[in-house]
């Protein structure tokens, strides 16, 4: 399953059924900035979930002045993190650009994207993470994650994403494979912020992942 995909297609409408309810009344007494936008869909994650071996785990895809909901949309045969094509909406670019920076110089732009995944606790664009929102598709994107645990992926977390940490398949990893990211999850994951030990296990999966 890649971003874009039959099968991430089908998983987005499925979550679009099941959240309907809940996503309007939580859009009728939300703040602006927490309101969750219905269109052009749901975005469980980006990336090619099922096998890259880093996945960053997100609190929502982020909408702002620069990166609309439908930018999330973008993908691109042979870059399944697509937000790191040179033709992906800009906003988008920057946001991974920041994050995965250090990863793209040293493997190539085209390699991060396969190596490289994100799922989100919260499937809906918004500016604001609404933490205490429940939705019924927070099983299926737990559900992701103990499938990318199983296959043995390590996790970076976001600092403000520590709901992952109820989640048993992450809670339960050892240190080596989930790993604090800096700040608000746009910081750059690179050895000065992760830790020079946790940057070079990070490279070494990188390097040894075959995708061509």
């Amino acid at each position: 399953m890649i971003q874009g995909d039959d099968e991430w297609k089908r998983l987005v409408d499925v979550i679009n059924d099941e959240d309907a309810p809940w996503r309007a009344l939580h859009n009728a007494h939300a703040r602006p900035a927490g309101r969750l936008y219905p269109a052009p869909g749901a975005v469980p994650f980006v990336g090619a979930v099922m096998t890259a071996p880093l996945v960053l785990l997100l609190t929502h895809p982020e909408v702002d002045g620069d990166t609309t909901p439908h930018d999330y949309r973008f993908s691109r045969d042979g870059w399944p993190l697509s937000a790191l094509h040179p033709d992906a909406p800009s906003g988008l670019s920057r946001r991974f650009d920041r994050r995965l920076a250090a990863l793209v110089r040293r493997f190539g732009a085209q390699h991060v994207a396969h190596s490289v995944a994100a799922i989100y606790a919260n499937p809906w664009p918004s500016v604001a993470y609404e933490p205490r929102l429940e939705l019924p598709s927070q099983r299926r994107m737990q559900g992701l994650v103990s499938r990318a645990a199983e296959r043995d992926a390590a996790f970076v977390l976001a600092q403000d994403a520590g709901v992952w940490l109820d989640h048993r398949s992450v809670a339960d990893l050892p240190a080596t494979r989930h790993l604090p990211m800096p700040g608000d999850g746009n910081a750059a994951i690179d050895a000065s912020t992760i830790g020079a030990e946790a940057w070079d296990r990070i490279c070494a999966r990188i390097e040894v992942h075959a995708w061509l």
